[in-house]
């Protein structure tokens, strides 16, 4: 009996070290065996990096298709989009009047950005509706409660509204309190007469875009398909192989048609075949303007202004220069009238202040000879201030209470000017308030208008795009385009495969 109680004690003692055994080994890891997943997700990161080597235009739809489906069986599926970035072409619906859909179309002008373009339509809405067709409705009308839902849906759709529009009290309903993020305060006062301008200009701010797109979306730029926008001052001016060439024994300028307001910055090529090309800005007339020439003899660029024919120097710094070489130059005035020159993203001085007119042009001068020139833009100087008058008697601030979502503001009076909101409906959405003032006849409210439609349209740009299914594979690659814009971007690739 004793031996037999024994031999059952043997018999569980054994059993359960060989339980403990097994479970220990039952939590050694497992070799990864999805071979099909680590070949898919190897070739992803593969094909990123080749074509990124290869300096493919992510941008272009064609070549990236083109250049993947080169790489992948005909089992393989694939998408691409590149986040943090305009998208190339913005479908924007208008609540508003026949007239007030041609002012915002002519406020909605395509532009190139670090060599990429950016393109608008617009399409009057009517009656309203929030058709999803739409990347961005923008609303000039009032009246909007009964939408609510509508509204709510299509925010859902990770979709853009801009309300570019003067508000009253008795507008503030739970379309602009849930939605635009809006509620009304008494206690704000009246606008002054001090400027508007942006609450903050600090990088880590939520809706640092916006204030960086503003300063970099051109108000004018001009890649010389045709010298419509110029007028010839002196000399001779034509279109070569697709620059702007000036030449003269004396002295060639030309002046741009378009007048620009405040201080604005200078951007454009120039090819030396002569000793004296300049660039000229802030033009009254050919007595009253300021040039920034290129000594090509003595290595110096100089900043001169000719006030009421008075020619003053105005300062000098000491650049290489050679004929018959390109060299992006760019003009960037600070906030006493002095000017910083940079040429090729290298800053090499700043002028004493010169004076800076309401409303000027820009031009270009070839001296002595034959000069070359290319790809002007004029934006916004930092820090731009806008007119007072863009506040009526609106003293709306921020639902939530985040000053982080007030764009603009008068600070005197701490009076918001712009509000912006996003996650609004299931963690997708974006909305914006702009009070109203007419955008042909501000060129600073224009360019504002088609910043926060760009804003409001999101981030990302579907290159190509499938459905991919079967488990996919997701990879990036980040980098950095600079040549008018800081913008660092994530370009993600998913793939798959057709049959399990």
């Amino acid at each position: 009996m004793r031996k037999g109680f024994l031999h059952v004690v043997e018999i569980v003692i054994v059993a359960l070290m060989a339980f403990l055994v097994i479970l220990q080994f039952s939590y050694v890891p497992k070799q990864n065996t999805d071979w099909a997943g680590m070949k898919l997700s190897t070739q992803a990161n593969d094909i990123l990096f080749s074509l990124n080597k290869k300096g493919v235009d992510w941008f272009n739809s064609t070549e990236v298709d083109k250049a993947i489906s080169s790489f992948i069986s005909n089992n393989t599926i694939y998408s691409l989009k590149i986040r943090n970035v305009m998208k190339p072409s913005i479908k924007v619906g208008c609540i508003c009047s026949a007239a007030e859909a041609t002012s915002l179309a002519n406020a909605l002008r395509p532009f190139d950005i670090n060599s990429q373009p950016v393109s608008f339509s617009v399409t009057q809405i009517s009656p309203i509706a929030f058709s999803h067709e739409y990347d961005v409705i923008v609303i000039n009308d009032s009246g909007l409660s009964s939408y609510y839902n509508q509204i709510r849906q299509f925010l859902a759709a990770d979709k853009g509204i801009v309300q570019f529009r003067s508000l009253d009290q008795s507008e503030i309903d739970s379309v602009q309190t849930d939605l635009f993020g809006l509620k009304w305060n008494n206690s704000l006062g009246n606008p002054d007469t001090a400027p508007v301008e942006f609450r903050s200009n600090m990088s880590s701010e939520p809706y640092y875009n916006i204030y960086k797109y503003f300063h970099n979306i051109p108000v004018f730029q001009d890649n010389f398909t045709n010298a419509n926008a110029w007028s010839a001052q002196t000399g001779t001016w034509n279109i070569n192989s697709g620059n702007y060439v000036g030449s003269d024994v004396s002295e060639a300028i030309t002046i741009t048609s378009l007048s620009f307001q405040d201080r604005y910055s200078m951007r454009a090529w120039i090819y030396p075949e002569s000793n004296h090309p300049k660039l000229i800005i802030y033009w009254q007339d050919s007595n009253d303007y300021v040039s920034v020439d290129f000594d090509v003899a003595a290595d110096t660029i100089t900043v001169f202004e000719n006030a009421s024919g008075v020619v003053w120097n105005r300062g000098s710094g000491s650049y290489l220069l050679n004929l018959n070489r390109w060299y992006d130059a760019k003009i960037i005035p600070k906030a006493d009238g002095s000017l910083k020159i940079y040429v090729n993203n290298s800053y090499v001085f700043t002028s004493q202040p010169v004076t800076i007119p309401a409303s000027t042009r820009i031009g270009l001068s070839a001296e002595a000879g034959q000069s070359r020139f290319d790809n002007v833009r004029v934006t916004f100087a930092e820090t731009h201030n806008f007119s007072s008058n863009l506040l009526q008697n609106e003293k709306v601030e921020p639902a939530d209470n985040n000053s982080q979502k007030i764009i603009l503001l008068q600070k005197s009076r701490q009076l918001p000017a712009c509000i912006v909101n996003s996650n609004i409906a299931d963690e997708r959405g974006r909305t914006a308030w702009l009070a109203y003032a007419d955008p042909s006849a501000s060129q600073d409210i224009s360019t504002m208008l088609k910043t926060l439609v760009v804003w409001a349209a999101g981030d990302e740009n579907e290159v190509v795009k499938n459905e991919v299914r079967n488990i996919p594979v997701v990879t990036s690659l980040y980098r950095t385009y600079d040549q008018d814009m800081y913008q660092p971007v994530e370009i993600v690739l998913t793939m798959g495969n057709l049959y399990g």
